[in-house]
């Protein structure tokens, strides 16, 4: 072991961002020790963790006298690097690392707000920070040309996912079979946070077009949030009812991806989505929007289509189009698994992060 490495995150609830701190603590627990701070509560992922997880209990508002209990953590667990993660995580662990003058890595998981006093805030934490690094280089470019970062700090490792984990392991048939779904009918899947930036109305209206048009489909809606009552009324006061699945909070997510079709992603706003990768590492061909890192991961016209944000028709349009073509479904399926294995595997991730630990650390003896 080369030391501790101290993350730190708003909580350990589900979501991509936690899920990927997760399997990178996973992937890297050879080389580091890792011990994660959750600043507000657990989460439900912190069964599921192989690190250490602590939780402050932070109430809201600012509060200083977290930095300081971020330090004397960093300094008994005897941390050789703080790794923040998204701007929360980002000033409180900022501020530990100038207080005990370990080194701080920041990983931004997406585009942050661009109110100035989010710029203003991230800024000052990044000038205490060794490396920025960005999932995607969407949102690299928001570092340099919003919040002012050095390009110099700034640098770009796309998240991935455990390649093994998500693949072909059941037959379509067997996978609806599982979930009562008709097999002779196609299901068109989304896994996501019901939440706002999610936009499910938007494919939920995409939906109503695609059934308008006389196409027979099953909608799988997985994942659960804030927006489910919401959401379920949406789906009955369009027609959806016998179409739409709501799975709820699942943690079966590659094998309900084998009962897919149509991989879909309706959101406003992205960093690089796991879900993404792991549908292209399913072999399932993707309709996604516009957003953020998107364009990034799937490739326009070989992994995939994409489409602009809350626009249900170009939506509805390119959803059809691979529904009425089975053989297109299976060469973009082909492409995005060979993508998801060149560009997006967990183990690739994982080690530019211990190089990027190994410098920082050689620079502080030298």
């Amino acid at each position: 072991m080369e030391g501790v490495i101290l993350h730190i995150v708003i909580s350990l609830a589900t979501g991509g961002l936690e899920k990927f701190v997760l399997d990178l603590v996973r992937a890297n627990q050879a080389q580091y020790e890792h011990v994660i701070v959750c600043l507000e509560q657990l989460g439900e992922l912190a069964d599921t963790s192989v690190a250490d997880s602590i939780s402050l209990n932070m109430p809201p508002g600012l509060r200083l006298s977290v930095a300081f209990e971020l330090a004397k953590i960093a300094h008994e667990k005897k941390a050789v690097v703080i790794h923040t993660h998204n701007e929360k995580a980002q000033f409180y662990g900022a501020l530990a690392g100038l207080l005990t003058r370990v080194p701080v890595v920041h990983t931004k998981h997406g585009k942050n707000s661009t109110d100035w006093r989010s710029v203003v805030r991230n800024n000052m934490a990044a000038r205490f920070c060794k490396k920025v690094v960005a999932v995607s280089n969407d949102a690299a470019v928001q570092c340099v040309e919003d919040e002012k970062i050095p390009a110099g700090k700034v640098m770009t490792i796309l998240n991935g996912v455990d390649l093994t984990r998500f693949s072909r392991v059941i037959e379509h048939a067997e996978a609806r079979c599982q979930l009562g779904i008709d097999p002779s009918v196609p299901v068109i899947g989304i896994v996501a946070r019901l939440a706002l930036i999610k936009d499910h109305a938007n494919l939920l209206a995409a939906c109503h077009l695609i059934k308008a048009a006389n196409h027979s489909f099953n909608l799988l809606i997985v994942g659960d949030g804030p927006l489910r009552s919401e959401l379920e009324q949406l789906t009955a006061s369009l027609g959806l009812e016998g179409c739409v699945i709501f799975t709820g909070s699942r943690s079966d997510i590659p094998e309900l991806m084998q009962a897919m079709d149509v991989f879909v992603l309706s959101s406003r706003s992205e960093g690089v989505s796991l879900t993404l990768i792991e549908a292209m590492a399913c072999e399932i061909p993707i309709v996604a929007t516009a957003v953020g890192g998107n364009p990034e991961v799937v490739k326009e016209g070989e992994t995939g289509f994409l489409v602009p944000a809350q626009n249900p028709v170009a939506f509805a349009e390119k959803i059809i189009h691979l529904l009425a073509d089975p053989v297109l479904r299976q060469q973009f399926g082909i492409a995005g698994r060979q993508r998801a294995e060149t560009e997006f595997s967990l183990s690739r991730a994982a080690d530019q992060y211990v190089k990027l630990y190994h410098s920082i650390l050689h620079e502080n003896k030298t």
